[in-house]
């Protein structure tokens, strides 16, 4: 867990988009894919909500584009841009 932390820190990105990188890698390497949508729950939320009883999340998909020759950080600096704009 201290290692990804480490990588998300050095990359700007959070420990999902790290985690999330690495399961791109993973379709890739065993499915050869280069571009798939992973469906990701994510929790909305303003901060107005806090005594509001009730669930404040939606599923979004998060597009992932793992290509040959593409380094880790890059991949991961991918994941980073999407899962910001998700």
């Amino acid at each position: 867990a201290d290692r990804v932390t480490v990588m998300a820190n050095e990359a700007g990105a959070t420990p999902y988009a790290v985690l999330l990188a690495v399961f791109g890698v993973l379709v890739h390497r065993y499915s050869h894919a280069d571009d798939f949508l992973v469906a990701t729950p994510v929790r909305f939320s303003t901060g107005d909500d806090e005594d509001v009883i009730g669930y404040f999340g939606n599923t979004v998909a998060m597009r992932l584009q793992p290509k040959a020759g593409m380094t880790f950080r890059q991949l991961l600096a991918q994941t980073r841009d999407t899962a910001i704009g998700a």
